[in-house]
């Protein structure tokens, strides 16, 4: 469903699959593309992706399915950073951190107020999931797994709380994905399968690029 309303292609190009010549002359596409109402849908989509990665049994999102968990990962990135960027070039705040004046216009303060409101890309589907597909409404991300630093690493799931990632947070949504992938293989001592292993790195090293 994802794939119906992306260029591949054109994601994996601008994430630098053929050098940064062919980044740079892709972006005029993928810049129309988070503009159109068909990147948001790809957008959902992709989120569910991470959806279903997270409730797979254990050990089983390898080859295909770890594939698509990339593939959908790029989709997410590229979104959150390409409409952030183009934000803060035209003068408009994205809504990650942004605070509203102390007693705005009404329209002012309900049009924030819809673009505050945050959008589970990972969850069921909702009001706020539809507004954000038909109208653009609220800051998009997902829901990443934080587990106490002191944790054994035995402790029952119940003890891992999720945190709100914004799409915009480009390493965050990294991380997530990497961690997805990773905590598939909860008992690998260092030792992922090589094709986890090396999305997980190419992940890692996707986010630590400048927007």
């Amino acid at each position: 469903m994802m794939s119906l309303h992306v260029a591949l292609d054109d994601i994996q190009l601008f994430a630098g699959r053929e050098g940064e010549d062919e980044a740079r002359r892709i972006f005029p596409q993928v810049r129309a593309w988070t503009r159109d109402a068909e990147s948001r849908k790809a957008v959902w989509h992709a989120g569910q992706v991470f959806n279903h990665a997270k409730a797979f049994e254990k050990t089983r999102l390898r080859d295909f399915y770890a594939v698509a968990m990339y593939h959908a990962t790029l989709v997410l990135w590229v979104w959150g950073m390409v409409t952030s960027g183009s934000s803060r070039q035209s003068g408009i705040a994205t809504p990650v951190g942004s605070t509203l004046p102390q007693n705005p216009p009404p329209q002012i303060a309900f049009t924030a107020t819809k673009s505050q409101a945050k959008v589970v890309l990972d969850g069921s589907e909702s009001k706020s999931t539809k507004a954000f597909v038909q109208l653009g409404y609220g800051t998009p991300g997902l829901l990443t797994a934080v587990r106490p630093a002191n944790e054994m690493l035995d402790a029952r799931p119940s003890s891992t709380s999720e945190v709100f990632t914004s799409l915009f947070d480009s390493r965050g949504v990294m991380a997530s994905a990497a961690g997805v992938l990773k905590g598939n293989f909860p008992h690998t001592k260092g030792s992922l399968p090589p094709l986890v292993a090396n999305l997980s790195n190419l992940l890692d090293e996707l986010g630590k690029l400048p927007s």
